[in-house]
């Protein structure tokens, strides 16, 4: 039997304990992020905070040192994200010791994770397997470079409200699980263009303001 991860971590030469994600001022868990250099904006951890559920690394000072997040598709899935700790702590331990703790609340569940370079060894070692390589593209669009539309066989048009089932349809085929209640959470705080043929969304792309601009996914 696995034994339950303890609720307090000593390294080096301090203390750490768990704290809930939720109770964390939010200009707390943004200088977190930034101090790993990821673009989370106060406004990107509140989103994820409704979205999801997590907890945090504590010093004796109450500083936040690391994260680690988990978001709950249906009853049997799962995805793991915004996992950091600080740089100081990256080797000894402390992002395993956060990632036990999600692993006692999502047991039973499949799990999936997007991995940076940085923390593959960490779940690796956790018994994660890799699938594929996802790409990230940051930039800056501008109409009068993007030329000529390739032509489209369909009708695209702005996607509203009544697309949300459609989509959340469209995702699950793409991504294998219903995200019915992420998909839905994203329209409210996006804009959306649908390729339609015959009447039937065939593919359809996001835009919501993001870290440092916009994200389009």
């Amino acid at each position: 039997m696995a034994l339950k991860p303890s609720g307090s971590l000593k390294i080096d030469t301090f203390s750490m304990r768990i704290g809930d994600i939720e109770g964390i001022e939010l200009d707390r868990l943004h200088g977190h992020s930034l101090s790993v250099g990821w673009p989370h904006r106060a406004e990107d951890w509140q989103f994820l905070r409704e979205s999801g559920r997590g907890f945090v690394a504590l010093d004796e000072i109450g500083r936040v040192l690391g994260s680690a997040m988990w978001f709950a598709h249906g009853t049997d899935f799962a995805t793991v994200g915004m996992v950091i700790t600080s740089p100081r702590l990256q080797t000894l331990g402390a992002g395993q010791w956060l990632m036990k703790r999600v692993f006692e609340k999502v047991a039973g569940r499949d799990l999936r994770l997007n991995a940076t370079r940085a923390a593959r060894r960490l779940y690796l070692s956790l018994d994660f397997q890799p699938e594929k390589t996802v790409y990230q593209c940051q930039g800056i669009a501008r109409a009068e470079t993007m030329g000529r539309l390739a032509e489209t066989r369909g009708d695209i048009r702005t996607l509203g409200e009544g697309d949300i089932a459609a989509a959340i349809t469209l995702d699950a085929a793409g991504f294998g699980v219903r995200r019915a209640a992420l998909i839905a959470k994203l329209f409210a705080h996006s804009a959306g263009y649908g390729l339609f043929k015959g009447g039937r969304l065939k593919a359809f792309a996001l835009c919501r303001p993001f870290g440092r601009g916009h994200v389009v996914g």
